[in-house]
């Protein structure tokens, strides 16, 4: 165990402080016998600095022509193993429209932002994260079956944008583009949601070039 060999901790007692802080949430093993990596609740306290506030401000003007452009909701989301957390939101003033996602946290198989992550994935990580859960249904349109989301996100991975229809709320339709690629910290994700009914397949397909643009403009706020 690395963590008893780089402490000089016997390796029990090494075993026995990681499972007391998986118990709390500050450490989490990824599934088939994967590392150990840090838990939900330290990316939580790790944020109550608020590493993003000042990103999250900055992006807000982009954000916010962005869901004017295209007459929905613009969303930039911070997404890890954990989930996708929305940072940052943007609304029009819509009598039905997107609600406010900003600081939930949504699962990484259902939601348009967390399909972009799991594509950036190896394929290893990949079908040890798939394949090491259960993954939930949330609504009939959801994908649960390792292979079908495997074929799903090799899709993404060649097209370089997610959709979700239907998979997260009934009725909520999605897409995403990465800004930031896979790397030490969450992956930074640029995304627009609506009405299923009214951000169709054509108003999404539309609404892409402008996505992709307005993440090259957060993207430089990173430089």
């Amino acid at each position: 165990m690395d963590l008893a060999i780089a402490t000089g901790l016997p390796r029990p007692t090494a075993g026995r402080l990681l499972a007391t802080l998986a118990d709390t949430g500050l450490a989490e093993r990824l599934p088939a016998g994967g590392p150990w990596i840090l838990g939900r609740e330290t990316a939580r306290l790790g944020r109550a600095a608020d590493p993003y506030r000042g990103f999250a401000i900055e992006a807000q003007p982009i954000l916010g022509q962005l869901a004017e452009e295209v007459e929905e909701s613009a969303m930039m989301t911070a997404v890890d193993f954990d989930g996708s957390e929305v940072l940052a939101q943007a609304d029009r003033p819509r009598v039905v429209g997107a609600r406010d996602w900003t600081g939930m946290l949504v699962p990484l198989h259902a939601s348009a932002s967390g399909k972009v992550f799991l594509a950036q994935l190896s394929k290893e990580d990949l079908e040890r994260w798939i394949f090491g859960r259960a993954l939930e249904r949330l609504t009939p349109e959801t994908v649960t079956d390792g292979r079908d989301l495997e074929r799903l996100l090799a899709r993404v991975r060649r097209h370089r944008y997610a959709e979700t229809v239907d998979e997260l709320e009934q009725g909520l339709a999605g897409i995403a583009v990465p800004v930031t690629r896979q790397g030490s910290g969450p992956t930074i994700v640029l995304g627009i949601a609506g009405p299923s009914s009214r951000f169709t397949g054509a108003n999404r397909r539309k609404a892409l070039p402008l996505l992709r643009e307005s993440g090259e403009r957060i993207r430089a706020l990173l430089s």
